[in-house]
């Protein structure tokens, strides 16, 4: 799943909308939708800010489940 696929799931679960979602982020408008469009992912401090505002880690948000075995 793509970031901005699971971005868009935990703002339906949690009921936030964009507008919310970016002021609590500090980012704009325009970038969250860059976001939740996968046109671009976030720097790490936001990709921060998503994890701790929807308490998950930062790999969920990544859909990383580590390195695979050879």
């Amino acid at each position: 799943m793509k970031f901005g696929e699971i971005l868009r799931m935990l703002m339906e679960e949690h009921s936030i909308t964009p507008k919310q979602l970016a002021k609590v982020l500090r980012v704009s408008i325009v970038m969250l939708t860059n976001y939740t469009h996968c046109i671009i992912e976030p720097d790490f401090d936001t990709l921060k800010r998503i994890a701790a505002f929807f308490e998950v880690r930062t790999d969920d948000l990544l859909d990383y489940h580590g390195p695979s075995s050879l």
